[in-house]
């Protein structure tokens, strides 16, 4: 498949170097990361709640107002789109499976990449405007883009010999740097 992007590390270690920089990792804190995978693994086991959905939204978009996610769902529709989701990923249709989470309201691709990420227990590639523009990529999200981007974070992931998650983390950095701003993005838990 081709795709718009770039690696930014030629190397593993070029991407290693970034992760002390990540803002939970410079803290030590990796509760956000565990309670949001905790919460996956729930929701992916059909024993989760409207709490733990709520936290994979709030994980994604901490200052984001969760209520409109939860005055526009009911708890029985979370339900069937996580595990119509779950089916999906399962069957190895990560674009049929960001296309059925998209289906709860407040639920844009970024949102939906985050749910699919802590379903498969942190591997599953985040999509967002940083990671996008850390791979040289400025533009917006659509369907070619989003399944060449899956495909080219596993690629570079297993050519890195990373975890989705670390390279997900480094990008974050690297944009962070390659964009003149402070290194360690503030605006993001996990």
């Amino acid at each position: 498949m081709s795709h718009p992007f770039t690696s930014p590390f030629a190397t593993a270690d070029d991407a290693r170097r970034l992760l002390p920089l990540y803002g939970p990792i410079s803290r030590g804190d990796f509760a956000d990361d565990m309670l949001a995978c905790a919460a996956g693994e729930r929701l992916a086991a059909r024993r989760g709640s409207m709490d733990d959905a709520i936290r994979l939204v709030r994980w994604k978009e901490p200052y984001r107002t969760y209520g409109r996610f939860l005055a526009g769902n009911k708890w029985a529709d979370v339900t069937a789109v996580i595990q119509d989701a779950v089916a999906r990923l399962d069957q190895g249709d990560d674009f049929g499976a960001i296309r059925a989470l998209c289906r709860l309201r407040m639920v844009a691709v970024p949102t939906a990449t985050a749910f699919a990420c802590w379903l498969r227990g942190g591997e599953f590639p985040l999509i967002d405007v940083m990671a996008l523009r850390a791979l040289g990529y400025d533009g917006g999200i659509n369907a070619r883009i989003l399944r060449a981007y899956i495909a080219f974070c596993r690629e570079d992931a297993a050519r890195l010999g990373l975890s989705l998650r670390d390279l997900d983390r480094a990008l974050w950095v690297h944009r962070g740097k390659t964009n003149g701003s402070d290194p360690v993005p503030r605006l993001r838990c996990g």
